[in-house]
């Protein structure tokens, strides 16, 4: 979805370089229960690009109180 909402074809890069993609790390801080009304906002911005690594910083906002 990142790759989309920056504009990316990455379905078409894979397919046209005969390549792929995966997730090698994922680390999660699960810091307070969302209940079913509440409004959720999520960022996410590049940290960092190199040859064969992106990282991606994602958070999730509770969009009436701002706490993540």
């Amino acid at each position: 979805m990142v790759f989309v909402f920056n504009g990316w074809d990455h379905n078409g890069l894979i397919r046209q370089n005969n390549k792929g993609m995966a997730a090698l790390e994922q680390t999660m801080k699960y810091k307070e229960e969302t209940l079913p009304m509440d409004l959720i906002v999520i960022k996410s911005k590049i940290l960092e690009i190199k040859d064969k690594l992106i990282r991606f910083y994602h958070a999730m906002y509770n969009a009436d109180t701002e706490t993540k």
